[in-house]
């Protein structure tokens, strides 16, 4: 990773619909901050809309320009497929919109395991507290 990224808090807001969504309506928004999506600052979550985003959702969260990913207008689009009737689905033009964060999610876990009394530095820690079989339940 580039030392220069920062992390980021990505907001993709609804611009307009051509067609019908049952979901989003001009206005809405879905808000991603790694490791996920924060539910408080989300409107709906359509799963067509997050797979579509799914791809970029790595390096806009990581800084990355939308114009580095070839997004060149800054925009993502859900095309969902129409269920039963082709009129039910449109499609949702989404603008992305990023914020560098100071703090993740994962420095506020830090910080709380560091108040518990559990000290070392961010390495150690994942260790202590990462699964010896991860690919085990």
């Amino acid at each position: 990773m580039n030392r220069d990224m920062v992390n980021c808090k990505v907001v993709l807001e609804c611009e307009s619909i051509k067609g019908f969504c049952p979901f989003y309506k001009k206005g809405s928004r879905v808000t991603f901050v790694e490791p996920g999506i924060v539910m408080e600052e989300t409107d709906a979550v359509c799963f067509a809309a997050v797979l579509t985003f799914a791809p970029f959702y790595r390096p806009l969260i990581r800084g990355i320009k939308p114009e580095d990913l070839g997004l060149t207008e800054g925009y993502v689009t859900c095309h969902a497929p129409p269920l039963v009737r082709p009129e039910t689905h449109g499609t949702a033009f989404f603008r992305i919109r990023q914020t560098p964060i100071e703090e993740t999610i994962e420095d506020k876990w830090l910080k709380g395991l560091e108040a518990d009394g559990v000290r070392g530095d961010k390495e150690t820690i994942k260790r202590e507290y990462w699964p010896r079989d991860p690919d085990k339940p």
